[in-house]
């Protein structure tokens, strides 16, 4: 797991206003690309891998307001590793609470013909080393609102 922090002035924002998705979105794909960027340069083939990662989806679920006007940190981790692709979970937090969490799905393709292709088996392992199920955000809620609360008591009871 990585923990990057974004700061309030990463948003020009002077009114105090409340994160909303787009922004959590943006800060999540960054923090996203940002591991990415820290695993190529911990493995050979760094310049082969450049541009293969394409988000083929995200979904960021709230459980509470969080300030523009104040730092946040997001705390990065592989969910999953596929033959193709990885699902990677997130988790912001503010003034120490969890304010929302997240996942998106990564496929890994081929640069030239933009089709799938298998992950190479150091990226793999070092995946697969890295797989956490925190939250367990990547399971299935039985209802919209008693999502989130869920998460929390999963939370708790893991002592996160």
């Amino acid at each position: 797991m990585k923990t990057f922090t974004f700061a309030q002035s990463d948003f020009n924002d002077t009114e105090g206003r409340r994160l909303n998705n787009t922004q959590l979105s943006i800060c999540f794909e960054q923090a996203g690309l940002r591991y990415l960027s820290e695993v190529n340069s911990a493995l050979p083939s760094t310049e082969a891998r450049k541009g293969k990662w394409h988000a083929s989806s995200m979904q960021l679920d709230f459980l509470s307001a969080a300030r523009v006007s104040q730092d946040f940190r997001v705390e990065v981790s592989v969910l999953e590793v596929q033959s193709d692709s990885i699902e990677l979970g997130c988790r912001f937090y503010q003034d120490q609470k969890l304010r929302a969490v997240g996942k998106a799905l990564l496929n890994y393709v081929n640069t030239q013909t933009r089709n799938p292709e298998i992950l190479e088996s150091d990226l793999r392992q070092h995946f697969e080393l890295e797989v956490l199920r925190f939250l367990r955000i990547n399971e299935p809620r039985s209802a919209a609102h008693g999502g989130g609360l869920q998460l929390i008591r999963n939370s708790k009871l893991a002592g996160n």
